[in-house]
């Protein structure tokens, strides 16, 4: 009987998807099982603010998501303003955003 990739411990999962190179393949991985997402999710948005500087939080202003700027923030050690925001784009009634 085949082993199951869901059989394996977390950290192992987590090893998985340390490996692949890009942040939409481990999105993908993330996204084949329900347990798989519980388990990486957090590993994504980490690895987003370490390798992508914080980029997904950026995207998610742009674009209303807010529930994905929380996790992102939650995985911040500090909040660092993406280097082509306008400077008074985290002003309260700022609405010039760019939408690509």
């Amino acid at each position: 009987m085949p082993a199951s990739l869901l059989a394996l411990a977390n950290e192992l999962l987590l090893a998985i998807a340390d490996s692949p190179s890009s942040e939409r393949s481990i999105n993908t991985f993330a996204r084949t099982n329900r347990r798989l997402y519980l388990v990486i999710k957090d590993y994504l948005y980490k690895n987003n603010v370490i390798k992508s500087e914080s980029s997904a939080l950026w995207w998610a202003a742009i674009y209303g998501q807010s529930n994905s700027a929380a996790k992102s923030i939650a995985q911040l050690d500090n909040v660092n303003i993406h280097q082509d925001a306008p400077a008074d784009f985290w002003k309260p009634g700022f609405t010039n955003i760019r939408r690509h």
